[in-house]
């Protein structure tokens, strides 16, 4: 009986997406159209480019869900809202084997940014650690992006806590014209 609630629960979930999906999207004349109108090819290409080599990486078994989207925010550290794109990666079951350097917590650019061509610096400027996950953000040309990973770090407080063997990351990319500046990569 349980495996059928889950499932109803997943096939549901999947369902409410796509609709969200569509509802999502903003009509061609709408204020939001003009905005998401101005997303640069080299941004999107970048998040397509990510959201493959997610796709390509992960089995079945890992019951990841990979998304993408085309929006208008504003992106770490910013002030104002620009046409950006957006990957999201749930993996319920964390990084498996091959995969544990899906984020690459040290200096070295993250698979889902280095499957997108070119050489990408990175910004101290937005780099945070913390137990439950971390920040880091890239820039090639002129595509600013930050990766944004996530995880159970357990509880210091409770030695019975068992962490949650999940995984999050979100891959958020804008086109930043100024390119990069002193600040962006002094720590």
């Amino acid at each position: 009986m349980r495996i059928h609630v889950i499932l109803f629960g997943l096939i549901a979930l999947i369902a409410c997406e796509g609709d969200a999906r569509q509802a999502a999207l903003p009509s061609v004349g709408s204020p939001a159209a003009k905005e998401l109108a101005g997303l640069e090819a080299d941004v999107s290409s970048t998040c397509a480019a990510g959201a493959r080599w997610w796709q390509a990486s992960t089995a079945p078994g890992d019951s990841a869900l990979v998304t993408r989207v085309d929006t208008v925010l504003a992106p770490p550290l910013g002030e104002r809202r620009v046409p950006s794109c957006v990957v999201r990666v749930w993996l319920p079951h964390g990084l498996q084997g091959s995969r544990a350097l899906a984020g690459a917590g040290d200096d070295r650019v993250p698979p889902a940014l280095g499957n997108a061509e070119g050489e990408w610096r990175r910004l101290l400027r937005y780099d945070a650690d913390g137990p439950d996950g971390n920040l880091s953000g890239y820039q090639r040309a002129h595509v600013r992006c930050t990766v944004a990973q996530g995880w159970d770090g357990g509880d210091d407080s409770d030695s019975t806590y068992v962490p949650g063997d999940w995984y999050r990351q979100e891959l958020t990319c804008w086109a930043a014209p100024g390119g990069v500046a002193e600040a962006d990569t002094t720590g």
